[in-house]
């Protein structure tokens, strides 16, 4: 199924380790593949298997990987702390999708900034929110950008217009 694609090798593993499917040898190191009892389910596309692994993850999860995908493959620190809900452990919940691979964390050189660690698991994420949801995320992205960056406001005017047009606030889409 995996067709060489490496990325759907990883997430199958992930899945079966997931599902407690992979022992690890004590003696030699090795890792074996218990035997099955019953059916096992594996998504047949890399698409599916990706969404099997988000769908894995409890809501607080989701949604935070909903808004940074929302922002794009790239995303500030800063940026999702201030669209996010500030209730919630930040800094814990992007330990734990770092520790899914699902995002990776970028050199804090300026600031702290992370990505996904593939373009489908950004696409997967973000085509499970609602048009709606989508159009009110995007403009939040923008106002947040407007107001963080607004000493620099002009290294951003191509994703600024970019997060207004998505939120259909044409004006300023077309403004920047």
């Amino acid at each position: 199924k995996c067709e060489g694609n490496p990325l759907y090798l990883e997430e199958l593993i992930r899945t079966l380790n997931h599902n407690n499917l992979i022992v690890k040898s004590q003696t030699t190191g090795q890792y074996t593949l218990k035997p099955l009892s019953g059916k096992v389910l594996i998504p047949d596309t890399l698409r599916g298997i990706v969404e099997s692994s988000i769908d894995r993850l409890d809501e607080d999860m989701k949604d935070l990987l909903r808004i940074a995908s929302v922002i794009g493959r790239n995303f500030l620190y800063r940026l999702l702390e201030a669209i996010g809900d500030s209730s919630k452990d930040l800094d814990n919940s992007l330990s734990i999708l770092i520790g899914e691979n699902l995002i990776s964390q970028k050199v804090e050189n300026p600031e702290l900034e992370y990505y996904f660690y593939h373009d489908l698991i950004r696409d997967a994420a973000y085509d499970t929110i609602l048009l709606k949801h989508r159009e009110k995320l995007h403009r939040s992205v923008g106002e947040a950008i407007e107001i963080l960056f607004h000493d620099q406001i002009e290294r951003f005017y191509g994703l600024l217009s970019y997060h207004f047009a998505k939120a259909s606030q044409w004006n300023k889409a077309q403004k920047y």
